[in-house]
């Protein structure tokens, strides 16, 4: 079991007491990464299996077990969980859909119909901190950190753009998205749904800053014809212009931003005058500084224009 970095000393030894009470054998608890998901490998033969199950224990005493949160008041449902574990097999102990987040299409569509409340309040110039704590009330499901210092982890920079009009779901995201965090909607310990922030990684799905749209075109204006020249502006500038012409929120991926060093305040553009739209204009100004745009809708249809490296993110 890997103890998360701020786990008390008394938490580990309470679990500690709890598992050599309900009979795990070769127990051992070290310090780990938040990042490390919880698995069950297969040894022994297959008339007589044996499994070995690595576990996460948060920095808010709980135990993460693929399939299974609990405290150590669960003790009787945990119990539940390793008798179903050694009679069935991994993969039993739980039921889990087969769809992203490993939810049913039911849970799917219930936690995107939650995240598509609107967020009501106005971002910009708030710290992030702020603005996660505050849209987080916003929503009907139960948001559990598995970060220390819960919204804090987000970070106190300020928020340059305004979000307010946007989806929770989306606006969450990306909120959450620099400080390298990640929203996972989930199944509780209790059955019910819940959404969980945690380090987002290569091992581990996020909510995504939008989606893809579709057949559907929400944007026409972007692929709309007019003529345009740049004289020596910032590519920060010419997509502040796009954006109050087109009525569109555009979102940079500042994660990836960071990760590459890219500042779309400090590359400069010159265009010649031509003919062209916001497309193909978007394409040519962010090229210069290693940029691409996606067209994404947030939970609510609504378009925004997502800005990231041609380069992986990480």
């Amino acid at each position: 079991m890997a103890a998360e970095a701020g786990v008390p000393v008394n938490t580990t030894q309470e679990w500690y007491r709890l598992l050599v009470d309900l009979k795990v054998a070769n127990l051992r608890i070290h310090s780990g990464p938040a990042a490390d998901e919880p698995s069950i490998k297969t040894l022994g033969s297959v008339e007589r299996p044996v499994y070995q199950v690595h576990g996460r224990l948060t920095s808010r005493g709980e135990l993460l077990l693929p399939g299974g949160r609990f405290t150590v008041r669960d003790r009787a449902k945990l119990a539940t969980w390793l008798t179903n574990l050694q009679a069935a097999g991994p993969g039993q102990p739980t039921a889990r859909g087969t769809g992203p987040f490993g939810l049913t299409r039911e849970q799917l569509a219930e936690a995107h119909a939650a995240l598509a409340q609107p967020l009501d309040f106005a971002t910009r110039g708030l710290p992030h901190a702020k603005a996660v704590a505050q849209a987080r009330l916003k929503l009907k499901l139960p948001v559990v950190f598995e970060v220390a210092g819960n919204e804090s982890a987000a970070g106190q920079e300020a928020v340059t753009e305004e979000l307010q009009g946007l989806s929770c779901g989306t606006a969450l995201a990306y909120l959450l998205r620099p400080a390298g965090l990640g929203l996972a909607p989930r199944v509780g310990a209790r059955g019910g749904l819940e959404l969980s922030v945690r380090p987002a990684g290569r091992s581990s799905e996020a909510w995504p800053v939008g989606w893809p749209p579709g057949a559907a075109r929400p944007l026409p204006e972007l692929f709309q014809s007019f003529t345009s020249s740049i004289d020596d502006v910032t590519v920060a500038e010419t997509l502040g212009a796009i954006e109050e012409r087109l009525k569109a929120p555009v979102l940079f991926d500042r994660y990836a931003l960071a990760r590459h060093g890219i500042d779309p305040a400090a590359v400069r553009v010159t265009l010649p005058e031509m003919k062209t739209s916001y497309s193909q204009l978007l394409t040519r100004v962010l090229s210069k500084a290693k940029l691409k745009y996606e067209l994404r809708i947030d939970e609510a249809g609504k378009p925004l224009l997502w800005i990231t490296t041609m380069l992986p993110a990480g």
